[in-house]
């Protein structure tokens, strides 16, 4: 699977609570899945060059009602998020597992003033999951080449987040400049 474009989005468990005025109106989902596995691949390419604006979303669990997984597994399967930002449980509920030796990765372009990134548990009623087990999960720039920001992970940023590492896995953020942050919130600490 590939999506290419400026402005390519991949929704798991989206949600719907957005259409209603009241919150309470929104009514509970079951989870969505999606699984690729046995050597499976799927990118997910944003923002191609910096002439022009656009972005690309990978959203696992968006909405407040929304509830999404994630299972990217086994040897030669691949998932890639070029130029693209990974929100798991955003306002929703998102869970994001890598495992038996599969690659997930987030590439931000080169020289992108805004780096790309993942973030877990988003706004307060984000819950979000990442779980890597026996498998890598990199966050880097293309090149080594960035502009003002580099790649990011931010855990808990207002809501709930987890970042569980099992069985010699990898979580690696490999540029000049990266962040990575737990419990930052509203109030911008580290």
């Amino acid at each position: 699977l590939r999506l290419d474009g400026p402005v390519s989005d991949l929704e798991v468990g989206k949600g719907n609570a957005d259409d209603f005025d009241n919150l309470t109106d929104a009514p509970a989902l079951s989870q969505s899945r999606m699984i690729v596995s046995d050597g499976g691949q799927v990118v997910v390419a944003g923002r191609t060059d910096l002439e022009h604006d656009g972005y690309g979303d990978v959203d696992v669990g968006d909405e407040a009602n929304g509830n999404g997984s994630l299972q990217v597994k086994g040897q030669g399967t691949r998932f890639s998020a070029k130029s693209a930002d990974v929100n798991i449980g955003d306002e929703g509920k998102g869970e994001v597992r890598v495992n038996d030796g599969a690659v997930f990765e987030i590439l931000t372009r080169d020289g992108d003033n805004d780096g790309s990134g993942m973030t877990l548990g988003e706004q307060s009623s984000g819950q979000g999951d990442l779980v890597v087990d026996d498998a890598t999960v990199t966050l880097r720039a293309k090149d080594n080449v960035i502009g003002e920001y580099g790649p990011y992970l931010h855990v808990d940023a207002n809501g709930e987040g987890r970042v569980e590492l099992q069985n010699n896995a990898e979580l690696r953020l490999a540029a000049p400049q990266t962040s990575f942050y737990v419990g930052r919130g509203e109030d911008e600490t580290t």
